[in-house]
């Protein structure tokens, strides 16, 4: 809508739903502390709802090993795996980074050091799960 009286159009519905369209830049003295706080909490909600989803529809169903496994890939230095906890669900499992590997007396691997977010973890082998498959080389 303008405010000049040569300009005409039309009112329709849209236009008393929609906002006010401006052009520009919004003027940094109309933004309040509660709007910048809203907007912030908005963010940080939807960042944990994507987090939540990607845990459930996704890392739940890499754990997935069957029972008897023929071939197993194995975890090289690097690699991304999950962390299994009895104590815990799979969406709640730690995500680290293998840097280091224990083999056994018979040169198998029995256990790997795993870097987390908040620290480094020495785990079995059988309770870390890769997250990809990309290659088996």
């Amino acid at each position: 809508m303008s405010e000049d009286l040569s300009d005409f159009e039309s009112l329709r519905t849209s236009l008393f739903i929609q906002d006010i369209k401006t052009v520009g830049v919004p003027d940094i003295d109309n933004l309040d502390k509660i709007n910048l706080t809203k907007r912030w909490r908005y963010h940080q909600r939807l960042r944990k709802q994507f987090r939540k989803r990607f845990r459930d529809k996704y890392l739940g169903l890499l754990v997935q090993r069957p029972l008897k496994r023929k071939f197993v890939r194995p975890i090289k230095i690097n690699d991304i795996v999950l962390v299994g906890q009895d104590n815990l669900k799979r969406s709640d499992w730690l995500i680290g980074r293998v840097i280091d590997i224990y083999p056994g007396k018979d040169n198998q691997v029995r256990a790997m050091k795993v870097k987390t977010k908040a620290r480094e973890l020495t785990r079995l082998f059988k309770k870390l799960y890769p997250i990809e498959l990309s290659s088996f080389t």
